[in-house]
């Protein structure tokens, strides 16, 4: 057994097992006379020794606890703009909302033409219509206003006509046959062109809504009345009434 150990003895291992006996036999005597607290008070060559000697690291220890989070990083410069993503599929239709409140009535609209709320002929309105006749003996030729007038016309706003040129209250366009055209009349007047006629006489016109014989124009149109037209009269014309 002494063979072995002396074997395996040399320098540094006899100084090493010296200070490992010095440091478990000699503790209380070194405590009183020297305190080793720095490995600066032992030799380098001690060290060393005691280095090789020392054993494998051990198993590492249980994680601590979390230290405090750190204060925040400050804000780093902006990256590139990236490209466009492909478009996402159309999403599926919604369900129809509820139906909203009813609005507010409107302001009333401007006065048409010619309709108006009353159903008559607005002031400065116009309305025109054709006539004719083929009698024998009394004549009765009707003329119906479409448009109701507000008001009857007195005979004096009525002009019966023939030839090429419209009297006062009455205006058109002369062609080159001597007819009258595009017949109007001024406002309160109506008028009556005769542009084809023989032997009708003088025609008269009675108010249609008063007693036979009482001359002028109602408000739905009048009546031209001849007393005595002979067989085979043949008449024809225009007329145009313009509200006052």
């Amino acid at each position: 057994m002494f063979r072995v150990a002396r074997k395996h003895m040399n320098a540094s291992t006899g100084v090493a097992i010296l200070a490992l006996v010095f440091a478990m036999t000699g503790g209380a005597y070194a405590a009183k006379r020297y305190l080793i607290s720095s490995t600066s008070q032992l030799s380098p060559r001690v060290l060393k020794e005691l280095e090789a000697m020392a054993g494998k690291a051990g198993a590492p220890g249980a994680p601590g606890p979390q230290g405090p989070a750190g204060s925040a990083g400050t804000q780093g410069p902006a990256g590139p703009k990236g490209e466009p993503g492909a478009p996402g599929t159309p999403g599926k239709p919604g369900k129809a909302g509820k139906e909203g409140r009813e609005g507010k009535e409107g302001e009333a609209g401007a006065e048409g033409s010619p309709w108006t709320a009353g159903g008559t002929l607005p002031s400065g309105a116009s309305e025109t219509g054709t006539w004719s006749l083929s009698p024998a003996g009394e004549l009765f030729i009707p003329i119906s206003f479409t448009i109701p007038l507000k008001a009857s016309l007195p005979k004096e706003k009525i002009e019966i006509f023939e030839g090429g040129t419209p009297p006062p209250g009455c205006k058109g366009s002369t062609v080159e046959n001597g007819f009258v055209t595009s017949l109007k009349a001024e406002p309160g007047f109506l008028c009556v062109y005769l542009r084809f006629g023989a032997g009708t006489g003088a025609l008269v016109p009675f108010d249609s809504e008063k007693e036979l014989g009482t001359e002028g124009a109602g408000k739905d149109g009048l009546v031209l009345y001849s007393g005595s037209v002979p067989s085979g009269t043949i008449a024809y014309g225009t007329w145009a009434v313009t509200a006052p």
